[in-house]
């Protein structure tokens, strides 16, 4: 990246930048979540796939007890059973997707028929959405709808923190500040330019080879470095630790000069 920012962050922690990537992470989750919930189907009743209001009639109607056990079933198991059935399992077969043939009561083949319809059924790309897709409307609509409280509010309020550029300088995603060295790397070959050395952040210690004598006649040459605590500045000798901050020059074919942390061009090449 060659590129240096002009405005440094103030701090290490910016709370709207994290904000954005929580809402990413809800938003990444929560299609995740309501697609496989659309995607795995509600399981459909085995006691309606055994037809077994089929076979009480059935046994009502050849049973050598006639009416008498008709209005028995009526009033215990069939009124049971079909309010079950209705409470739980109001809807289609397949979770309320079956669009196949029509089951036979009398040949009892609804599962043979729902199972070779969703084996055979082609899966429906419509179902991978997109963020904006799933603000609009809950895939959850099968055999019935969520209706989930504050969801569109809350779908809404994650893609506006995560992809508006807000009118605020410090907002995650706007553009970024920065004075761009692209000019400065073209014409360099040209006009012999390097442009500013830059601050890397990370603290260097090396030995320093000169003299006291030669230190004291030229201060000035050694200001960019910071003599190390308990280090008697007019005793200097060759070997002495100093330490400093080390910059780097991102213009190709130049580098960094001594003390000064100044970029020249190498004269090298």
């Amino acid at each position: 990246m060659f590129a240096s920012f002009a405005v440094d962050a103030q701090s290490s922690c910016n709370p709207e930048f994290r904000e954005s990537m929580q809402k990413r992470a809800w938003m990444e989750g929560k299609r995740e979540k309501e697609l496989a919930q659309r995607i795995i189907l509600k399981a459909d009743s085995v006691l309606e796939y055994s037809c077994f209001n089929t076979r009480m009639n059935e046994m009502a109607q050849f049973s050598v007890f006639g009416e008498n056990l008709n209005a028995a079933l009526d009033s215990s198991t069939r009124r049971i059973h079909n309010k079950y059935i209705d409470l739980n399992f109001g809807h289609g077969y397949a979770g309320g997707t079956y669009a196949g043939p029509t089951p036979s009561a009398g040949l009892c083949n609804a599962m043979g028929l729902v199972w070779q319809y969703t084996k055979c059924a082609d899966f429906n790309r419509n179902y991978f959405k997109s963020f904006q897709q799933l603000a609009a409307s809950d895939p959850r609509n099968m055999p019935t709808p969520c209706n989930e409280s504050g969801r569109s509010a809350k779908w809404a309020d994650a893609i506006d923190v995560t992809n508006t550029a807000r009118n605020t300088p410090n907002w995650p995603w706007s553009a970024d500040d920065e004075g761009p060295w692209i000019g400065i790397m073209y014409n360099r070959g040209n006009q012999g330019t390097c442009g500013s050395a830059i601050a890397t952040g990370i603290k260097m210690r090396k030995p320093l080879k000169f003299t006291g004598e030669q230190l004291a006649s030229a201060p000035g040459y050694f200001s960019n470095y910071i003599i190390d605590s308990g280090v008697d500045p007019a005793n200097h000798t060759y070997g002495q630790v100093y330490s400093f901050q080390e910059h780097i020059c991102v213009v190709p074919g130049c580098y960094v000069r001594g003390f000064f942390n100044t970029c020249h061009v190498n004269s090298y090449q």
